[in-house]
């Protein structure tokens, strides 16, 4: 009797320890799995140690919650070298702009964000895949009289197209 006991009690702690290993991150988390885990969390301390392998990976779609966690954290230099890296490896998307006057605007340099938003608007291409990015991106973030800019700014360089898809 005293054996069948020991038999389940052992049996019991290793159902508990193998359920306890859920709480913990799985050994096939990955590195985007874990991030997005500790972001959703606002656990970012532990979320940005994951964003920045996870960036390394696959920057275009980690860099949103990265450059996010950098800027929650109010590490801004870090987050400025990401956004100035980002804009290098996606020179095509003018939205990241945008990124770096938010980033501006967070710590209170509303003149050095206002400069960028403007450049962003005067350095268009003639490309609607641009100018609708640009301005998606200024609503987005509810700057509207921005995004007002920047679509008469591609109209105007692609000589008086319809910009609203």
């Amino acid at each position: 009797m005293i054996l069948l006991n020991e038999k389940i009690l052992a049996f019991l702690i290793l159902l508990i320890a193998l359920g306890s290993q859920s709480v913990f991150a799985q050994p096939g988390q990955s590195n985007a799995e874990l991030a997005n885990q500790y972001f959703s969390t606002g656990d970012y301390d532990k979320a940005v140690v994951f964003f920045e392998k996870f960036y390394d990976q696959d920057p275009f779609t980690a860099y949103s919650g990265y450059s996010k966690c950098l800027i929650a954290l109010k590490d801004y230099e870090k987050a400025e070298k990401l956004i100035r890296k980002h804009q290098k490896k996606f020179p095509q998307d003018p939205s990241i702009r945008i990124d770096l006057g938010l980033l501006y605007d967070v710590q209170g340099k509303n003149n050095d964000a206002k400069k960028v938003y403007e450049e962003a608007i005067n350095n268009l291409k003639p490309d609607i895949n641009q100018v609708n990015l640009l301005g998606n991106a200024f609503t987005k973030n509810q700057m509207f009289d921005f995004a007002v800019a920047t679509y008469l700014e591609g109209r105007k360089l692609l000589k008086e197209l319809i910009l609203f898809v």
